[in-house]
C-alpha cells in the first residue's frame, strides 16, 4: 500500500533534515512534500498527489483543493482555519482540523518576552559572550508593579493576563 501524500506548505519553515529528526514517525508512515511559500502554480501542482495538506497560514482555496482529488484533509497549523475555504471544504467532502492547543504556550511565550525585554536580556547574552562592561542604564526593571497592555483579551490574552498577575 502507498503511503499518504502530505503537503507541507510554507516549506521555508522546514530546515533541512528538521522534519525527519522531530517528526519522525510522521516521515516513516508518510510522503512529505515541502511546498513553495505563497499560493500559486507550484503550490497547485504540488497539492496534486496529496492526501492531505497541513497549511501553514496561507489560504487554502477551493482551486486548491480541487486541483487535489485525493485530498481528504487540509491541517491548520494554529487555531485559526479562517485561511482555509471551509464551505468548500465541505461541499467537497474534506475534513478541516486546527491545532487548538497552543494557548498556553503563546502566553508563557509572551511574557518570556516581557521578562527578557524588561531586563535587557538580549543586551546581557551579549555582554557575556563579549565581555563588554555594562553602564547602570543596561541594568533593566522590574516588572513588579508595572502595567501591562493587552490587545484583545481571547484564549491567549486572557491567559498572559492570568501570568502577568504574578507579578503584581
Amino acid at each position: 500500500m502507498a503511503k499518504p501524500v502530505v503537503v507541507l506548505t510554507r516549506a521555508s519553515f522546514f530546515k533541512p533534515g528538521w522534519i525527519e529528526e522531530h517528526w519522525p514517525r510522521i516521515a516513516e508512515k508518510a510522503e512529505l512534500v515541502l511546498s513553495p511559500n505563497e499560493p500559486g502554480p507550484k503550490l497547485l501542482a504540488d497539492v496534486a498527489r496529496a492526501d492531505v495538506i497541513y497549511a501553514r497560514g496561507f489560504p487554502i482555496s477551493r482551486e486548491t483543493m480541487q486541483a487535489a482529488p485525493n485530498l481528504r484533509g487540509v491541517v491548520a497549523s494554529g487555531v485559526g482555519v479562517d485561511k482555509i475555504d471551509l464551505v468548500a471544504a465541505t461541499e467537497l467532502g474534506i475534513a478541516v482540523a486546527n491545532s487548538p492547543g497552543n494557548t498556553a504556550t503563546m502566553a508563557e511565550s509572551t511574557m518570556l518576552l516581557v521578562a527578557a525585554f524588561a531586563k535587557n536580556l538580549f543586551f546581557w547574552v551579549d555582554f557575556a559572550r563579549t565581555n563588554t562592561l555594562p553602564n547602570s542604564a543596561q541594568q533593566g526593571r522590574e516588572l513588579a508593579g508595572q502595567t501591562i497592555g493587552l490587545i484583545g483579551l481571547g484564549r491567549i490574552g486572557a491567559y498572559v493576563a492570568r501570568l502577568a498577575q504574578v507579578y503584581g
